[in-house]
């Protein structure tokens, strides 16, 4: 039960990932994406996606923070925000879940929108994130001071928005899912051709039963 209420009120930043999860599922159901089932999976997925889109488009920098806590005050009618960052998950660690999400979801279903969600988050990598030698992670997402245009170019280890950190997935997997999202000649085939492995390698799918 403890689990259960955990889950409800805090949203993970790595359950993102789970998201393209739902809409692989769905296209790829053993009744057709048609089925009810498959149709019910997809349309979580594109719900949850909406969400983590969220976790960045409502923080001042435009980057997502660590977890979320939801606030069920906000259904009352006041002005309540309906979820904010968690006092220990406020910064920003250039993940890849979220845009790897999206690279899926615009993958199968052709919807822009999830093109224009991708591009917002770049351009907010690029703004407050890149420096002269690579990118840097974020302290604080929802910290206004970090839309100096001038922030980025003066980048230093001893700056007190910015963390000198940069995950070797950022390469692997961020910024190759912003690359194939808006790449209109990929020829990856999601559904039935290749698989991605944790680190944002494409693997070639083999059928068994054609060796």
């Amino acid at each position: 039960l403890f689990l259960n209420f955990y889950l409800l009120f805090i949203h993970l930043y790595f359950c993102c990932l789970f998201v393209g999860l739902f809409a692989l599922g769905a296209y790829t159901h053993p009744h057709g994406l048609a089925s009810s089932v498959a149709q019910h999976d997809l349309q979580i997925g594109k719900a949850l996606a909406y969400t983590c889109y969220q976790m960045y488009a409502r923080m001042a920098t435009g980057l997502s923070p660590e977890c979320v806590s939801f606030n069920t005050n906000s259904y009352d009618g006041s002005n309540t925000k309906d979820f904010e960052p968690c006092s220990n998950g406020r910064h920003h660690y250039l993940r890849s879940e979220t845009v790897e999400t999206l690279y899926i979801l615009y993958h199968l279903t052709n919807d822009p929108v999830y093109q224009e969600w991708g591009w917002e988050i770049f351009q907010s990598l690029e703004q407050l994130c890149r420096s002269l030698v690579g990118y840097a992670s974020v302290k604080d997402v929802d910290n206004t001071k970090n839309h100096n245009e001038e922030f980025s170019n003066n980048y230093s280890t001893s700056s007190d928005d910015l963390e000198d950190r940069m995950e070797s997935t950022f390469l692997s997997k961020t910024l190759k899912y912003l690359y194939l999202l808006q790449d209109p000649d990929s020829e990856l085939d999601l559904v039935n051709m290749v698989v991605f492995n944790n680190d944002g390698h494409p693997l070639r799918v083999f059928n068994l039963s054609h060796p």
